[in-house]
């Protein structure tokens, strides 16, 4: 009961922070490879508030869970991993003290019964209907009651219970919270009769460039009161660096650009004389499709040689995104513009072909009952249609253009005829298409056009050139400064990146891969210190192309330890606001009288008015986010005058004028329903966040991945 007592000792959660004018609550919880072998344990990827997370379990997960993922997500899909078990660790140490849990009986429930869990109802929904695939799931339980699953959807089933078991204890304590959160009847009345108040106020803003930047001086002294002053807005909650770093782009020389050139006329050729159009156009970076393109709609490249589009016709080359284009009109003819149809639809999932066929058998009997007179379609499709959308309508799918459907059902559309009765298959199963009417809008021919391409990509040779420009660099530059000045002499920009965190995963822009997770593992390796060159040159490959399209060089240009940060570490974010303070300053002390006219006259201002301003907005037109000049406005005297006061972009003069109630009377029941729900709502996902902030967490990852 350790964790309980320390709960009970610091206070659980203080539900709502009460402050005249400032809605809102605090939910506070105060319970205060080679690398693979950690401090923690060879397997211990980190701990939270002591409960190990086993970088097998962890691994094992990621590999069900992001089986079929993209390559390019895998160190987010590492993280969100993290925070999953960093977040089910945090709930079930609370959960355990608390003496919640979840039975057999209620997991069984919320896997396949009438309470299912929101990620049952997320991951096996009907993507035809909508709606939770209920056989899918009795199948599922029929085959866990007779040990019928495989083993790698045994595995995948286990993770998931423990995905189950941690939103519901998540929920169970978030609901524990929320009930207990309770708005005051005085604090309702009081906060909606301050937010819906409105002030009219004169004031006279001072900008701050009215003292240049020459006049005052911020001194490492300034900076670090003004850190000090405002710590928690200045603290690193755990180590950072910062990295120097040159791009090298790899682009095509000319030579590259005539060779890929020749290519392209080559391939242009080869795609006149072809048999298959969609075959060669698929195999060679092109597009194909069936849908036909009113002439204006064809790209400009394809009209610019004012060439007769004929059937045959082969445009390009043309240099279009990086690629040589090729054009081949397939086919010109009238097609309607938009067409109006009905289908029945039987679904079958992609792949079952035994499903198919029993879904064709139907959909024929069907046609044949129409053609025979003896059904109507609408009745017809009412009664056998597993299309939720158009089913009720009779079938009815209204009126739809080129390219709304998906292929097959595009193409009898569109080229089949009005009133006849059409069967096609598609990913989503059988379908039997009547044609109602088919709309033209002119009598002007359209296009049907295939495309292929040829990227425009620097040669290997090229890569290995400016590879070797990269290395040689590198190799001859003994110190950071050694290589930016030799970086600028070839005119190569040496940038800086933002404070960076050991399991960062994307860098700078260059994207979220292996190879930027690689540059911010080498920044964070125990024998890299300030000043040190990565010993190797970093490649980022085309995801597109396959080529080497960046060299990365990098350096360590600084570390910014846990806790208050540095003066250096701060420079960036405080020197200005410190600089217009002292600039704010010096403005106040030449303010001889708070006299709106005499302030405007001495600085060439205006005297400005604002009317109508209610409280709660934050941001006020032209004034922009002055709190004290609310505050005066607000609540200062009649016709008083108050300043100079140093606001965020100025010094200010205000002079309140008057102050109005409310127009409406509060209605206090609703009010206090508005903010209690709004706080409520926000338990769910900030309870675990506020307790992670109290509890001690060792993120072992950066060791491991």
């Amino acid at each position: 009961m350790a964790l309980i007592g320390t709960i009970r000792k610091n206070t659980w959660i203080l539900v709502v922070l009460i402050a005249l004018g400032m809605g809102g609550f605090i939910i506070q919880s105060v319970v205060s490879g080679s690398k693979r072998y950690a401090s923690g344990g060879q397997f211990t990827l980190g701990k939270v508030n002591g409960k190990k997370i086993d970088v097998r379990e962890f691994e094992q997960a990621e590999g069900i869970l992001y089986k079929n993922s993209n390559s390019d997500n895998i160190y987010a899909n590492k993280s969100n991993l993290w925070n999953y078990f960093k977040n089910k660790a945090l709930a079930e140490t609370i959960a355990e003290e608390l003496g919640l849990g979840v039975s057999t009986e209620e997991l069984l429930d919320l896997e396949f019964g009438q309470d299912l869990s929101p990620i049952i109802t997320a991951r096996f929904k009907n993507q035809q209907t909508g709606q939770v695939d209920r056989s899918q799931l009795d199948q599922i339980k029929k085959l866990i009651d007779d040990d019928q699953l495989n083993k790698e959807y045994k595995q995948f089933w286990a993770i998931q219970e423990k995905e189950i078991i941690y939103d519901r204890l998540k929920t169970k304590m978030s609901n524990m919270v929320s009930k207990a959160i309770y708005t005051p009847k005085w604090y309702a009345e009081e906060s909606y009769n301050l937010d819906e108040s409105k002030a009219d106020f004169n004031y006279v803003k001072v900008p701050f460039d009215k003292v240049g930047d020459d006049e005052v001086e911020v001194t490492d002294k300034d900076i670090q009161a003004y850190i000090n002053k405002h710590k928690t807005l200045y603290s690193n909650d755990e180590e950072k660096r910062v990295l120097k770093y040159v791009v090298i782009e790899v682009k095509p020389t000319k030579k590259d650009i005539s060779s890929l050139k020749n290519s392209a006329n080559q391939l242009a050729n080869d795609f006149k004389t072809t048999e298959n159009d969609s075959l060669f156009a698929i195999t060679h970076d092109g597009v194909y499709t069936n849908v036909y393109y009113k002439y204006e709609d064809l790209p400009e490249q394809v009209k610019a040689d004012s060439i007769p589009l004929e059937k045959g016709t082969i445009i390009g080359p043309y240099e279009e995104n990086g690629t040589f284009t090729i054009a081949k009109i397939l086919d010109k003819k009238l097609v309607p513009d938009s067409v109006k149809a009905r289908h029945i639809l039987r679904s079958v999932k992609q792949g079952d072909a035994e499903g198919y066929a029993k879904a064709k058998a139907t959909i024929d009997s069907l046609k044949n009952l129409l053609e025979t007179g003896k059904e109507s379609f609408d009745s017809l499709a009412v009664k056998f249609s597993q299309d939720p959308g158009s089913s009720s309508k009779g079938g009815d799918l209204g009126t739809f253009a080129q390219g709304r459907m998906v292929g097959p059902f595009n193409d009898a559309c569109f080229n089949g005829k009005k009133g006849n009765y059409y069967v096609v298959n598609t990913r989503f199963g059988v379908h039997l298409i009547k044609i109602d009417d088919q709309i033209y809008n002119d009598n002007i021919p359209k296009y049907k056009v295939a495309y292929v391409t040829i990227a425009i990509t620097p040669s290997q040779e090229t890569q290995d050139s400016i590879y070797e420009v990269a290395s040689e660099l590198l190799t001859n530059s003994s110190s950071i400064e050694a290589l930016e000045d030799s970086a600028k002499t070839m005119n190569f920009e040496v940038k800086q990146s933002i404070p960076l965190k050991a399991n960062d995963y994307t860098f700078m822009g260059l994207g979220g891969g292996q190879t930027s997770r690689n540059i911010i593992k080498w920044a964070f390796e125990e024998s890299t210190e300030k000043g040190d060159i990565a010993p190797e040159v970093y490649s980022y490959s085309n995801k597109k192309h396959y080529y080497n399209e960046k060299y990365v060089l990098v350096m360590l240009d600084d570390i910014y330890p846990e806790g208050i940060r540095s003066i250096d570490d701060a420079r960036k974010d405080v020197e200005m606001i410190v600089k217009n303070k002292l600039k704010g300053k010096k403005i106040a002390e030449m303010i001889k009288t708070p006299d709106l006219n005499g302030v405007s006259s001495q600085f060439s201002v205006k005297v400005d008015t604002a009317n109508q301003i209610l409280f709660k907005n934050k941001f006020v037109n032209k004034l922009g986010n002055e709190p004290k000049v609310i505050s005066y406005a607000f609540n200062g005297e009649k016709e008083k005058t108050y300043g100079p006061s140093i606001g965020n972009s100025g010094v200010f003069i205000v002079k309140p004028l008057l102050v109005q109630p409310p127009a409406i009377k509060v209605n206090t029941v609703k009010v206090k329903k508005e903010m209690t729900d709004k706080i409520r709502n926000e338990v769910s996902y900030r309870l675990l966040s506020a307790i992670a902030k109290n509890v001690k967490i060792e993120d072992q990852r950066s060791k491991f991945f």
